[in-house]
């Protein structure tokens, strides 16, 4: 399911930066660098690239023998990971020329790649049950194996200070991880219905979770209880993308692809919501600084806009 990248296009944005260049490929994906000095390009063709902004130049591109399942940015936006359908994890760097990092995670498709903000770690997550904390500051290693009732975790965000970690799963559990001892600390299992996204609000004290109920449950971040549930929407959600101190997105997504998505901007704490309108040329892109960053790619050329 979770396969959509989507940028907001908020209505009547005026858009005072773009820049143009040649497209690599006829591509199916690109997602932006949280500090917007990058772009990662997923082609139709199985090959992967990370651009160079602004510009385009190309550092770095691999067409694999087996396809990605996932590909993921850290917060810093220094290290880009990429995960594999055959349980590979590589990790390229964004930065310096160094050679990518690559290790087996398992077996299975890596569907799950998070960051830590503070350290050279990154949870992996597998189709099957595997759920993976890896360091990779030298040769790999394995730091933790986590587990939930059944099934692999859906979704996973660190808190901003790289202290906790929380996930969410197959088993519909929310979990809490010191990410010292990589021991669970707390858990809320208020939920139904498998979530799919979580995100930390910005000052870490609360956790928004979204997924097949198609509504924004909050929770306490320090005792994992739930304090209060938005409206639901009919459609799941896909994805949350946090905006500032009391807003996020929230991206529903058609399970049976009937539909297009849809976009809705959530005030935390007034628990009320603004449709976003979505331009349909839009294939990719992502927040910086700030700033809202729209990609169009066709074969040829690939453009970036980005909102004040």
């Amino acid at each position: 399911m979770r396969t959509l990248t989507i940028v907001l296009l908020l209505t009547g944005a005026a858009f005072a930066q773009s820049m143009k260049f040649a497209a690599p490929c006829d591509s199916s994906k690109q997602v932006l660098s949280p500090a917007g000095d990058h772009l990662a390009v997923q082609c139709k063709n199985g090959s992967v690239h990370l651009l160079q902004l602004p510009g385009g130049r190309e550092l770095r591109s691999e067409t694999p023998n087996t396809r990605v399942a996932t590909h993921e940015f850290s917060p810093d936006g220094r290290w880009l990971g990429l995960g594999f359908n055959d349980g590979t994890v590589e990790v390229w760097s964004a930065t310096t020329d160094a050679e990518p990092v690559r290790w087996s995670a398992g077996k299975k498709p890596v569907e799950l790649l998070k960051f830590s903000p503070d350290r050279q770690l990154v949870l992996v997550g597998n189709t099957l049950d595997a759920n993976e904390v890896w360091e990779f500051s030298g040769a790999p290693v394995k730091l933790a194996t986590l587990s939930s009732d059944f099934g692999s975790f859906t979704s996973a965000a660190f808190s901003s200070d790289g202290k906790t970690m929380a996930t969410t799963g197959a088993d519909t559990v929310v979990r809490f991880f010191d990410t010292t001892t990589w021991k669970q600390i707390r858990e809320n299992r208020d939920l139904t219905l498998e979530p799919f996204a979580v995100q930390f609000t910005r000052d870490g004290k609360q956790l928004v979770i979204g997924g097949a109920d198609g509504q924004l449950s909050v929770l306490d971040a320090a005792t994992a209880k739930t304090l209060r549930k938005l409206p639901a929407e009919t459609d799941p959600i896909d994805q949350i993308q946090v905006v500032n101190a009391n807003q996020v997105v929230a991206i529903y997504t058609d399970l049976d692809g009937r539909k297009p998505p849809h976009l809705k901007l959530w005030d935390l704490i007034a628990g009320s919501s603004t449709p976003i309108q979505i331009e349909p040329t839009v294939t990719g892109g992502g927040i910086a600084a700030g700033k809202i960053w729209l990609v169009k790619a066709n074969t040829q050329e690939i453009e970036l806009s980005t909102g004040k």
